[in-house]
């Protein structure tokens, strides 16, 4: 008998941006040097005032939208969640990268374990360039890794695209998912000890919350 193929599902890494320019290199490197080959790359970019989409044009990933006004994140990560043709959306921010094998070893976990709707783990904080354990929550959910069924947006929703910061905390307490929901879980959530993304610490993250209020 032939062998099988082994199949390989589409992965959508989805990436608001506004005014991070001096960032974007180091975030799409890291997505260039994944070891997953099947990712499309969707950048959208809100309405920025710096060389930001002429970065993302040299950049050419497979889908890009320029906002003809400043939105808000919320609406950025809506609108590339809404172009998404990947069985996975992975989201990640413009000034974040993320680790070797990322992707890959989340797909897995969904191979592993079909029932799942969302993948998560560990994020490095990385601050002047020295890389340690961000956050001593266990429980929290950090946002840089998280991977999601697409057909969790259709049926449970996306960001609420009135806020303009903590958009992702309120999409985790309105599945259910996060440690502080009352809500019944309306998703099947899980986090692994694994670190999928480094999070960039960086005074620009208070100039840009004060940007878009």
């Amino acid at each position: 008998m032939p062998e099988e193929k082994k199949v390989v599902p589409l992965v959508s890494i989805v990436i608001p941006n506004y005014n991070y320019a001096h960032y974007l290199y180091e975030c799409f490197k890291s997505i260039v040097y994944q070891d997953y080959q099947n990712i499309e790359t969707i950048v959208v970019d809100d309405a920025s005032t710096d060389n930001s989409w002429k970065i993302i044009m040299s950049a050419n990933p497979q889908r890009a939208h320029r906002m003809p006004g400043n939105v808000g994140c919320s609406q950025c990560k809506n609108w590339g969640i809404k172009m998404a043709a990947g069985e996975f959306i992975a989201l990640l921010d413009s000034d974040d990268m993320l680790t070797p094998g990322s992707i890959r070893r989340r797909v897995e976990k969904f191979q592993a374990n079909p029932k799942l709707d969302m993948v998560h783990g560990r994020a490095w904080r990385w601050r002047d360039g020295i890389g340690k354990d961000g956050w001593n929550k266990k429980s929290r959910i950090h946002d840089q890794t998280v991977m999601v069924r697409r057909e969790v947006f259709e049926k449970h929703g996306a960001f609420n695209p009135e806020l303009r910061t903590r958009e992702n905390k309120d999409l985790w307490l309105r599945w259910g998912v996060h440690p502080d929901s009352t809500n019944k879980p309306a998703i099947k959530a899980k986090k692994f000890p694994e670190f999928y993304a480094l999070y960039r610490k960086h005074a620009d993250q208070k100039h840009r919350k004060r940007k878009q209020k």
